[in-house]
């Protein structure tokens, strides 16, 4: 099974926490506009959205997507996050706070 790409996997949070682009912008402290270009795949989200993004999966227990997200942060593998990866969306979650 291919990996999801990342602009989907931020829509799929978005849309499993039920908010608009505005209410999950403000929620991201980034504009629409931002939002919605990550979620077409035009723009690529900086390292610190990411890990924001991640917190946010991980805050609403949606463990499937914070790995997916976390996976995309640089520097992570895919497969590297498997044995301990519960430790980033730790960091992620209390840095966003």
């Amino acid at each position: 099974m291919s990996k999801p790409k990342l602009n989907a996997t931020i829509r799929e949070l978005r849309e499993t926490l039920g908010l608009t682009q505005p209410a999950f912008a403000k929620k991201l402290n980034a504009s629409v506009s931002s939002v919605s270009h990550y979620e077409i795949g035009a723009r690529r989200p900086d390292s610190y959205t990411l890990a924001k993004l991640v917190g946010i999966a991980a805050k609403a227990k949606q463990w499937g997507i914070a790995k997916e997200l976390a996976e995309s942060l640089p520097g992570v593998k895919e497969g590297l996050l498997k044995p301990a990866w519960g430790e980033i969306v730790t960091v992620a979650v209390v840095t966003e706070e």
